[in-house]
């Protein structure tokens, strides 16, 4: 979290760093700050993120068609975790906007 709500390239900055390091986004504690950390954590719409959750909606939409609750990690080995509901919302509200 950046307390700085004016200095937008220092945020900007600071998010690329944390980015780096493995997150997948930040707090926020100024309306201004949004646009600068979603620019940084969106990515675009031809990234491995998107193919990866295509995928995932895809191998889920079939085992919720074959009556399994859980995708496990054998159908979905490239992806390497289990998946449940809570997966299967986020992309598809991502893949929909």
């Amino acid at each position: 979290m950046s307390i700085e709500i004016r200095d937008l390239d220092a945020l900007y900055i600071s998010t690329h760093a944390l980015k780096h390091l493995g997150s997948f986004g930040r707090a926020c504690v100024h309306p201004a700050q949004i646009p600068v950390v979603n620019e940084v954590f969106t990515p675009p719409h031809d990234t491995v993120a998107v193919s990866v959750a295509q995928t995932l909606l895809s191998h889920y939409e079939k085992a919720l068609a074959s009556g399994l609750p859980t995708v496990s990690r054998r159908p979905i080995a490239a992806l390497g975790a289990v998946q449940d509901i809570p997966h299967y919302a986020g992309p598809k509200v991502d893949a929909a906007g």
